[in-house]
């Protein structure tokens, strides 16, 4: 795929829980590997953290709308971190020529799956996935976007905390694949102490990148890229998701049940049905 005519101009916001003394030093690592709030504001067209004034007391996924909307006037891609996300050296020096690479395909940056350990042996750095992606951190063409945020507001219940499922729940629905990173470019330093009841000290990137992100040929998209279905299929990776005789798919539905938790889309809505 051809690569922008013009330079993408990125924006992009950080989540940070200000009542949490481990979210303020993870913000503070996280900042120092960027070199500094002055300097990645000087390196995007937009840099900002935002911050969840109101503690936990929100929803999450009410504090991770706002900055998914948060979009300035200008950006052609926008992205959205957790304040405990460490990036590799010149992430954001290397963005741009990561973008030119898949210019209108969302893009996630890391990966707890064992995909990239076969994109290694392969020598190569891109693989996708269309159930991959993970709320630390991704970035979607404003294109996208414009329509995505509106479905989610429209189709999936607001009371469902999790921002990730529910932008899974549109890509599948609409065919979207997600570029994959090979190696992650970010680490999740604060995988032990989750926002989201998630605590889990193994919930960091399967296959890191800790050099220089300026050093990966970005321009070499493989032709047959690793999948996360194995099949390349569409129709495969939504069966996953979507298909209610899939065990998968009973499985969750089994433990929604057992905790009384809702449907993400109302019953009455008429598209593809979405439980999580």
């Amino acid at each position: 795929m051809p690569g922008l005519k013009l330079k993408p101009k990125v924006s992009i916001r950080i989540l940070h829980f200000t009542k949490s003394e481990s979210r303020k030093k993870y913000l503070s690592e996280v900042l120092e590997a960027f070199g500094g709030i002055d300097k990645a504001k000087s390196e995007v067209f937009s840099f900002e953290i935002f911050e969840d004034n109101d503690g936990h007391n929100k929803n999450f996924w009410d504090i991770a709308r706002e900055a998914w909307w948060d979009i300035p006037e200008g950006a052609t891609h926008h992205m959205v971190m957790a304040d405990d996300m460490r990036p590799c050296p010149d992430f954001l020096k290397a963005l741009p020529k990561i973008i030119e690479a898949r210019p209108t395909s969302p893009i996630s940056f890391f990966s707890m799956r064992s995909f990239p350990d076969e994109v290694a042996e392969r020598g190569e750095w891109w693989w996708k996935s269309m159930t991959g992606l993970w709320g630390g951190s991704f970035m979607f063409p404003v294109t996208i976007l414009n329509d995505m945020l509106p479905w989610i507001d429209a189709n999936i219940d607001p009371a469902y905390k999790h921002d990730d499922v529910r932008i899974k729940a549109y890509t599948c629905e609409k065919g979207i694949w997600t570029w994959q990173t090979g190696p992650s470019l970010f680490e999740h330093i604060g995988a032990a102490e989750s926002t989201l009841g998630n605590s889990n000290r193994l919930r960091v990137a399967r296959r890191l990148w800790d050099d220089s992100a300026l050093d990966i040929p970005w321009h070499e998209i493989p032709e047959d890229p690793v999948l996360d279905s194995g099949t390349g299929s569409h129709d495969s990776e939504r069966k996953i998701l979507f298909d209610e005789s899939n065990p998968y798919w009973l499985k969750k539905q089994e433990r929604l049940e057992k905790y009384g938790r809702k449907n993400l889309i109302p019953a009455d809505f008429e598209g593809t049905p979405w439980r999580y």
